[in-house]
């Protein structure tokens, strides 16, 4: 049984962000459970700057290792204007469509930037996300 109980210790339960809400200076780091949306509150933005992921967490909160990270995406959910739903591509997923993903090979992810792939702008964070 001792393998079973190290591989339970060594599953992936949550991802750690750093992030910098727009118009701050300062990073603010977030545990997020791995496979659920979590929608802003008083501790995640409702508008991010930028964002990194640096960590990955076993169910004990111990560190997992760094190459388990290659296996994590991250997706930004937008919230989605009624003019921007009527552009989307007919039968396409809405997530898909506006929804930036990133990994960690992607470092610190810009939001604010125009013409970036993740440029956000200005909308209202609707959910986040890691898988």
């Amino acid at each position: 049984m001792p393998f079973e109980s190290e591989t339970q210790h060594s599953r992936p339960v949550a991802v750690v962000l750093s992030m910098t809400a727009s118009g701050q200076e300062g990073k603010i780091y977030m545990e997020l459970p791995l496979r659920q949306r979590v929608p802003p509150d008083a501790n995640l933005p409702r508008h991010l700057k930028s964002a990194k992921i640096v960590a990955l967490l076993n169910k004990d909160q111990e560190l997992l290792p760094f190459e388990q990270l290659n296996r994590i995406i991250c997706r930004i959910h937008p919230v989605v204007s009624q003019q921007e739903r009527a552009t989307f591509p007919k039968n396409a997923d809405r997530d898909w469509v506006s929804s930036p993903w990133f990994t960690v090979e992607d470092g610190v992810v810009r939001f604010e930037e125009p013409g970036s792939r993740w440029f956000l702008v200005g909308r209202e964070v609707e959910s986040y996300e890691c898988r």
